[in-house]
């Protein structure tokens, strides 16, 4: 049996950021410019968690209309060589069918999909080793649990305390740091 990789969707698979701006303009939210949200909870400042979250919702209900990472396909294809691939997500549980859609038609490998609000509860399951998420948070709590850590860099994350080489600019620079830290799993690398 394969060990667990907990894999992010948001801002890990595809620019979540990005969405999240232009819907938030269409329905007259007001956010700050992505370089100013410093911190996980920085956007709620500015417009207020009820007003972020319809943001969020009407996102995660679109999420078939948008593109994964170039790198996000191959990134999960050489994960899965090694890892049994949990997407975890925090969204709406109606908006699951929505993300399980856009998987399949992105082609993107995975094997089991969670919605959670609360991601820390995944990582007491001891066949878990590796997280990739960019919630400097969740990330710390797996470091607490003795999984590797890691996730790609953006502003509410690279300043919350994180030691160096958990976060990187890109999922292959990722894969690298997963496949030097593990060497005793199997992987293929070229």
């Amino acid at each position: 049996m394969k060990h667990i990789a907990i894999v992010d969707v948001d801002e890990t698979l595809w620019g979540f950021n990005i969405a999240v701006h232009t819907f938030a303009k269409e329905m007259g939210v007001k956010l700050p410019p992505t370089r100013e949200c410093i911190g996980w909870d920085a956007i709620y400042k500015y417009a207020g968690k009820e007003a972020v979250t319809k943001v969020f919702d009407a996102v995660h209900a679109q999420q078939c209309s948008f593109k994964p990472f170039p790198d996000a396909k191959r990134f999960l294809a050489y994960l899965g060589d090694a890892y049994s691939i949990t997407i975890a997500s925090n969204r709406k549980p109606q908006m699951r069918q929505e993300l399980v859609d856009w998987l399949d038609m992105n082609e993107l490998i995975y094997n089991d999909v969670i919605i959670a609000h609360d991601k820390v509860p995944l990582l007491k399951d001891p066949r878990v080793r590796v997280v990739v998420d960019d919630n400097a948070e969740f990330l710390m709590e797996a470091i607490k649990e003795g999984k590797l850590a890691c996730g790609l860099r953006r502003p509410w994350n690279e300043n919350a305390g994180l030691r160096e080489g958990i976060l990187f600019y890109d999922l292959p620079t990722i894969l690298d740091h997963i496949n030097k830290t593990r060497r005793n799993d199997v992987w293929l690398t070229s």
